[in-house]
């Protein structure tokens, strides 16, 4: 497989290899958890920075209660999915925007409206949102940095 498709595959990838891993460690299986991520991205050398992730994301989530460690990645997996396709969509044109645009709205207000947040169990991480988004902006930066880099060869 080339370098360009062997990126696609991991930036395509990333997110279902994040819900699952999300899933395993929910269940206390950090060692499957760390499986999941390594399935879904080969990191080659760099595979040591899975498993320094999923200790951060403990550390934060460590101290909420589930429903709001589960929203929390439920964020993280919403953000870089849209980073995803904001990556595939470039060249930004006006209908590119306006879809990413709208998944975003569309996302807030599930946030916005109570019955919705209700009914899909979404409680917001109260002190550690901005360390939510942090993780999610590192992570959306960081594929867009992997996405850049493998471009250009």
């Amino acid at each position: 497989m080339d370098r360009h498709a062997r990126a696609a595959k991991a930036v395509g990838a990333l997110p279902v290899g994040v819900v699952r891993a999300q899933a395993q460690l929910a269940q206390g299986r950090d060692a499957a958890c760390i499986a999941a991520l390594s399935e879904a991205v080969d990191l080659g050398e760099h595979e040591g920075v899975v498993p320094d992730l999923i200790c951060t994301a403990k550390g934060i989530a460590g101290g909420l209660p589930l429903a709001q460690q589960r929203t929390a990645a439920t964020l993280v997996t919403f953000i870089l999915s849209l980073a995803v396709l904001v990556l595939l969509a470039v060249p930004l044109t006006l209908r590119r925007v306006v879809l990413a645009g709208s998944m975003l709205a569309g996302f807030a207000l599930l946030f916005a409206v109570p019955a919705v947040r209700r009914f899909y169990a979404l409680d917001p991480p109260g002190g550690e949102l901005g360390a939510t988004l942090l993780v999610a902006a590192l992570g959306a930066g960081g594929l867009t940095l992997f996405w850049t880099l493998s471009r250009r060869s």
